[in-house]
């Protein structure tokens, strides 16, 4: 018997099939904390909560919620040039860069393929994105780092059969 992805780890799928190669390091089940240069920019995909309530007859309204952190090498950014995107703008363009006529997000944007696929297959119900933007110091590193903390809300459906 196999048993059903995770929602960080459907999240991660997905972020992995629509960015591919952007991204050099995609990280689940936890923040690994340090991560190597050569792994930025790197996703991290972590549920941070879930809760069961009772829904509709024979079944369970489970709501997750998700933290995708896009981090970035800070050190990138020392002896730009005033014309070149420094990473927090860099980020926020892999987050939310939208199309300058339609203006819907561009289909190689995390907002853009978790809004693509709003049910994820059928699974969940996209309730809400929320995006942070900070600058941190990872442990055990000396380089500062670029990060972007978006939580997704969602909500799923679970047949509970044998209820009475």
């Amino acid at each position: 018997m196999s048993t059903l992805l995770s929602q960080p780890e459907v999240i991660r799928n997905a972020l992995e099939l629509g960015l591919g190669s952007v991204i050099k390091g995609y990280y689940l089940t936890g923040d690994p904390l340090k991560i190597p240069v050569a792994n930025m920019p790197a996703v991290i995909c972590l549920l941070e909560s879930s809760s069961d309530d009772t829904g509709p007859t024979s079944q369970d309204l489970n709501s997750h919620t998700t933290i995708i952190k896009v981090v970035y090498n800070k050190k990138d950014d020392i002896g730009a040039s005033p014309t070149q995107d420094m990473t927090r703008e860099k980020i926020r363009r892999l987050i939310e860069d939208r199309d300058g006529v339609t203006k819907q997000y561009l289909p190689n944007t995390i907002l853009g393929i978790l809004r693509a696929d709003y049910t994820f297959t059928g699974r969940f119900v996209l309730q809400s994105i929320s995006t942070k933007y900070d600058i941190s110091i990872r442990l055990g590193m000396e380089d500062m780092t670029e990060e972007a903390e978006i939580t997704v809300r969602t909500k799923e459906y679970i047949t509970i059969s044998n209820r009475v």
